[in-house]
């Protein structure tokens, strides 16, 4: 874990805590100064005691001012640890960071002394100690004297802020507060001295178990990572010698989409096995203008023949992704490569390696990491490329090695191993349903991935159509899910909410196949979708193991563990007579939807807001209930609603209907409305009271067998539809406008 210790002009307990980390903890520890004005790279931020700029003016509050202090806000923001001793504490209430101030002592004399303190709050920084368990701290200052008004105080109870409580009061600090934390949980401000007391040397070593909190908690929020021993390369550890390297590009308005698309498929795969990673799944995230413009038809269909063609003849499965359009008419192109790699060769990895091939006919193609030229592709050349470029790392001994390090392989004689206006009036809501399904961002994708080969390899367990695909590993337990996920709408509108929502979408289609979403590879466009995306990660304990920039459309992919294959749950309906259930409250959130567009031909407005602690909380609930055996299907809820979820629930087999019926504010924000952390789930009805006790809500409908989708809202039938009629809408339109 790296520390930064903010150093301000007379800051003199810095070393203290630096000592604290770095030699007694043995974390990373680095002093950052007042005047910097990045906190880029590092997990925790500590500011510790002193008189910073003499505390001219009143404690902390030039602080407050200086370069740095805004960052360290944008910091907080992330939900990263923000710890704040005495004067630290002192700024951070003139930062707004926490309520309250810090006032002369009573006796107006300055106090060092140890004294006794009861830790009354469970959070990221006490964790390790015992409820109301009472330690011992010293504390040195002059203004430590906590005040408030009273309904600050008032809700510093209610909300349980107040972490540490002094014993005895030795500077009449109200209500005997001596440290306070944010209802986020993650910026802490008190004014005993931690850092002195982790030495049992020098008296006691109470304050070593809040350093060692911190520690554990962001310890368990990490995925395992290893790193290559030369260099940084990173891939995810998924135990029993394994590990996944994750590499990602992107491609923007191609002037020739089948050849480009062709050789971005060459090139992901190619970054991948250069590393010494067998690429084992290609995920894309792609994205046109609309499809009732002529030319951006022939450009989809191009861009399909291009990745299809290249790659079904290198033997990596296509398994996953997502095809958008949209209104901006931009043409983009992002990939993901995933490459699985054995532990005793990640340390022969490298990105430096410089790769010669004669093909025979006096023709040479090279690769370098930041090689430029194009090539024409041949997936033919690429295939035994791969397989001599992986054979390589395994035997060295077998390849000329010069003096630069190029490789030099002759194929010739080698023998190759918010909420907007009302949207609908008057409505006829399952002719509303249809053109909705019609819609070409949410109409099947059938037509590009079923040119896709999606089983090469036989390790492909759930194949695209469902929320996440899944793959098996063979020789280990475990399976992986993967997605990508990016509404251009959001991000449009709003590029940091879009980019949360990007992630909290994604770790939902993973959570829905029985997986734990692990790591996030993503391509940002700007720095505020990179901040959304950090966000979230933090939030839902997910770490970026790869980030791209890139002009254009930004995506998210999202890789999870299924530790279980018996657990690995599907969207769609299984059994007639399973109950249905819709996790999440539903609003009206029609800005940058899918209904406004089709309604009025453009987005507006703001996109839905996104809880992330509610977000946190659906998706241990599902996790759980699919973990326990509970639920037979689960599906996320985004694109269109919860009328489009249920369609997508139903496409296996027309025969299946559902009758759904519900109380709601409004029976058009509960069909179309875009709300966020919402799922539906179908349970036999075995299981219903123990999922009723672990969700705490009620069924809203049932599966039946009559081949009809009913909704009734507030006792008055609002769709009443043919089940097969909804689903050939939604099968066919893409062909149909092609």
């Amino acid at each position: 874990m790296r520390f930064a210790v903010i150093v301000f002009p007379g800051s003199n307990c810095d070393t203290d805590i630096y000592h604290a980390i770095k030699d007694v903890l043995h974390e990373e520890a680095e002093f950052v100064r007042h005047d910097d004005a990045s906190l880029e790279g590092y997990d925790a931020v500590i500011l510790p005691g002193g008189f910073s700029y003499g505390d001219y003016l009143r404690c902390g509050a030039m602080a407050a001012l200086s370069n740095i202090a805004q960052e360290i806000k944008r910091f907080a923001s992330l939900g990263k640890p923000v710890l704040g001793v005495c004067n630290g504490f002192q700024i951070l209430t003139e930062l707004g960071l926490l309520p309250g101030a810090l006032k002369r002592n009573e006796n107006k004399n300055f106090i060092c002394k140890t004294i006794a303190v009861k830790v009354l709050n469970k959070n990221m920084f006490t964790s390790l100690y015992e409820d109301a368990e009472t330690i011992n701290l010293p504390i040195a200052h002059g203004e430590g004297m906590y005040t408030a008004d009273e309904e600050t105080i008032k809700y510093l109870h209610e909300k349980n802020l107040i972490v540490f409580k002094y014993v005895e009061n030795p500077n009449g600090s109200t209500n005997e507060i001596a440290g306070i934390i944010n209802e986020q949980g993650n910026v802490l401000g008190m004014m005993p001295h931690p850092e002195r007391a982790v030495e049992s040397l020098l008296g006691n070593d109470d304050g070593l178990r809040l350093f060692k909190s911190v520690i554990n908690t962001w310890k368990e929020n990490q995925i395992n990572q290893i790193k290559n021993k030369s260099n940084d390369i990173k891939a995810l550890d998924l135990g029993e010698g394994c590990a996944l390297v994750v590499k990602t590009s992107s491609l923007r308005q191609p002037i020739s989409p089948q050849k480009e698309a062709a050789a971005g498929v060459g090139e992901i795969v190619r970054d991948t096995y250069s590393l010494g990673a067998r690429p084992i799944a290609l995920l894309n995230s792609l994205k046109f203008g609309e499809l009732d413009e002529l030319g951006n038809k022939h450009i989809f269909k191009d861009v399909v023949r291009g990745i299809a063609s290249y790659g079904n003849c290198i033997g990596v499965p296509t398994v996953g992704g997502e095809i958008g359009f949209h209104q901006t008419g931009e043409t983009i192109i992002n990939a993901m490569c995933l490459g699985l790699v054995k532990h005793d060769g990640f340390d022969k990895m490298t990105e430096d390696k410089l790769i010669y091939i004669n093909t025979g006919r006096g023709e040479f193609l090279n690769k370098t990491k930041n090689s430029k030229e194009v090539y024409e592709s041949d997936p033919f050349m690429e295939k035994l490329l791969m397989e001599t470029s992986l054979e390589s790392i395994k035997y060295p001994a077998r390849f000329v090695k010069p003096a630069h390090e190029k490789i030099q392989i002759d194929f010739s004689t080698s023998v190759l191993d918010n909420n907007v206006e009302t949207l609908i009036e008057a409505p006829d809501y399952s002719k509303t349903l249809i053109y909705l399904l019609s819609q070409s961002s949410i109409a099947s994708k059938h037509f590009a991935y079923s040119q896709f080969d999606q089983m090469v390899n036989t390790n492909t367990i759930v194949p695209p159509g469902s929320d996440a695909a899944v793959l098996r590993i063979r020789g280990i337990k475990k399976a992986i899910a993967l997605t990508t996920d990016c509404n251009n709408n959001y991000v449009k509108l709003d590029s940091q909410l879009g980019g949360k929502i990007a992630v909290a979408e994604a770790v939902r289609n993973i959570t829905a196949t029985g997986g734990k979403a692990v790591a996030v590879a993503c391509i940002t466009s700007d720095e505020l979708f990179s901040r959304g995306v950090k966000e979230a990660c933090y939030s839902l304990n997910i770490q970026i193991i790869d980030e791209e920039e890139s002009i254009g459309t930004p995506f998210v992919g999202v890789i999870g563990v299924v530790d279980d294959y018996s657990k690995i749950t599907t969207q769609f309906f299984k059994h007639v007579g399973d109950l249905i259930y819709i996790l999440g409250e539903t609003t009206a959130d029609y800005g940058g939807s899918e209904i406004q567009k089709m309604q009025h031909g453009k987005i507006s407005g703001l996109p839905p807001n996104i809880d992330l602690d509610k977000e946190k909380q659906a998706n241990n609930i599902v996790y759980t209930a699919i973990e326990k055996g509970l639920v037979n299907s689960a599906h996320d809820v985004s694109d269109g609603g919860i009328g489009v979820a249920l369609i997508e629930k139903l496409i296996k087999n027309k025969s299946f209907g559902a009758e759904i019926n519900i109380e709601a504010s409004d029976a058009t924000a509960f069909l179309f409305s875009e709300t966020q952390s919402r799922y539906i789930v179908s349970v036999p009805p075995k299981n219903q009271n123990e999922f009723e006790a672990l969700s705490g809500i009620k069924k809203s409908g049932v599966v039946t067998g009559n081949g009809e989708l009913k909704i009734i809202v507030n006792s008055a039938e609002v769709i009443n539809s043919p089940v097969d009629v909804l689903i050939n809408a939604w099968e066919n339109a893409i062909e149909y406008q092609l």
